[in-house]
């Protein structure tokens, strides 16, 4: 789910949850766990050592690390514009 696509849920969500009280920590467990669908954990370990614990980003995550990376390199061209006296046309 994209941040605005998130935010937008979370709101109909919390709009839906007339105990005031409750609204704000379920639309931040709900958050969390939308959050948490970008990264997988796990834990390995050997011998008699501690279990270490590993991250990879979940197909979703990749996904909205791709979307990340696109707004970032859009970002940095119109900055870069900027500074050579141009326009931002963003």
């Amino acid at each position: 789910m994209a941040h605005e696509e998130t935010r937008t849920y979370l709101e109909q969500v919390g709009a839906q949850i007339r105990w005031r009280r409750a609204r704000k920590l379920l639309c931040r467990e709900l958050a969390d766990h939308i959050a948490d669908q970008d990264i997988e954990a796990y834990l390995e370990g050997q011998g008699g050592t501690r279990p270490r614990r590993y991250y990879r980003l979940t197909p979703v995550g990749r996904g909205r690390l791709q979307e990340k990376e696109q707004e970032w390199r859009q970002y940095v061209t119109a900055v870069e514009r900027v500074l050579k006296g141009g326009e931002c046309l963003a």
